[in-house]
């Protein structure tokens, strides 16, 4: 097939390119390159991790094939998540955690206790100060790892006994799910979630029957008396539904 052009036209196309300037047509250039490169990195890992797919599915022995690579992205999840934890201290001395409450009533506090040098009884120190403390956001930090650790052992554990099922009783779908879920475990935002959820006073259950036998007669008497229960009403449901 052949396509005929006119000698205008091929005139008029390059005058337009003249006219847009060089620096234009770099940028297109470089715009276009930039996309392939980085285009082209990213099917590359998406390549490596569908090869690793198939041969799971291709194996004779799908089983040992899903556990193989389940343990090297355990390995890997492993190495990231111990440079993370050497780094949760330093993020968390950016938090500026001080041991002091903000405001002047501080300064009030210390110079009014400076002058009651001559005063009774214990006076070394508060009654809800537990000692000489480490610093607060070393505590924290070192909380927070803590519970990263102790959750992703859990978690472990939890992994390594599902491996020890079958392909259709455990699909590598679900292997890739809960390996994202642990890999997820080893972050700051999730580790003090944690942290807080495991240190909140819990209510047994026989204090939780009394506390809504309580506020069920409460709202009782509201009620008789014509009031709207609905702030009761809600401590009872978020006392139902506590863990």
């Amino acid at each position: 097939m052949h396509f005929s052009c006119s000698k205008p036209l091929i005139l008029l196309s390059l005058l337009l390119i003249s006219l847009s300037g060089c620096s234009n047509l770099e940028a297109i250039y470089e715009e276009g390159r930039a996309k392939l490169f980085s285009s082209t990195g990213k099917s590359d890992k998406l390549t490596a991790m569908d090869r690793q797919l198939q041969a799971v599915d291709r194996a004779n022995d799908r089983v040992a094939a899903r556990n193989e690579l389940v343990r090297q992205m355990i390995a890997e999840s492993d190495s990231a998540c111990e440079k993370e934890l050497g780094i949760i201290a330093d993020d968390i001395e950016n938090w500026k955690i001080d041991n002091r409450a903000p405001g002047p009533l501080g300064e009030k506090l210390e110079a009014a206790i400076a002058k009651r040098q001559f005063d009774t009884g214990n006076t070394k120190e508060s009654q809800f100060v537990q000692g000489n403390a480490e610093p607060p956001a070393k505590a924290l930090a070192n909380a927070i790892v803590e519970t990263i650790k102790r959750n992703r052992n859990k978690a472990r554990s939890t992994l390594d006994e599902r491996m020890e099922a079958s392909i259709n009783h455990y699909s590598l779908k679900q292997a890739l799910m809960d390996l994202d879920a642990y890999h997820n475990l080893c972050t700051t935002a999730l580790g003090a979630s944690q942290l807080a959820r495991s240190t909140s006073v819990r209510m047994s259950p026989e204090e939780k029957s009394a506390a809504i036998d309580s506020l069920v007669q409460m709202r009782k008497k509201l009620m008789q008396e014509g009031i709207n229960p609905r702030s009761i009403q809600r401590k009872i449901d978020d006392i139902i539904m506590a863990e």
